[in-house]
């Protein structure tokens, strides 16, 4: 035998304008925080003036800096690269430790050289609007925008 229970509920149904006026909950102060160095997933966009390349169905190329251990890991555009850095205020210096060693169509595997040399060459960075760029004195080597 079955039986049925009837739960008491209601329903509040408020005109589209009413909603629209609604104050959304403000964002929590973890949201609006810049994104910092390290702990950041960062996508590269530039390399020495040039769009960073892409092809269709290869992962993008990203850096990462790890605070805990002073370790970078990345992808040049289709090779894991990892390594070490130091950090001094604005003052980077990074030390390119290892890559896979995958064969990289073109336009990647000239990019994995440049991004290497580019990692090797950084004395400083900059962090602007949600972007990073990776310095050697004034000069811009790369670029690259936060991703979550």
């Amino acid at each position: 035998m079955f039986k049925a229970i009837l739960l008491a509920c209601s329903i509040v149904v408020a005109p589209a304008a009413a909603r629209a006026a609604d104050p959304s909950p403000s964002p929590s102060p973890a949201a609006t925080q810049p994104p910092r160095l390290e702990g950041t997933y960062w996508k590269l966009t530039e390399l020495r003036g040039a769009p960073a390349a892409t092809l269709a169905g290869t992962p993008e190329a990203y850096l990462r800096f790890d605070a805990a251990t002073k370790r970078i890991a990345g992808l040049g555009g289709c090779n894991q690269l990892m390594g070490s850095y130091e950090l001094h205020g604005s003052s980077l210096t990074i030390a390119a430790g290892g890559m896979t060693m995958t064969a990289c169509p073109d336009p990647l595997d000239k990019q994995e050289l440049t991004f290497t040399d580019a990692l090797r060459a950084t004395k400083g960075y900059r962090l602007t609007d949600g972007a990073l760029e990776l310095l050697d004195g004034a000069t811009v080597l790369a670029r690259f925008v936060a991703r979550p």
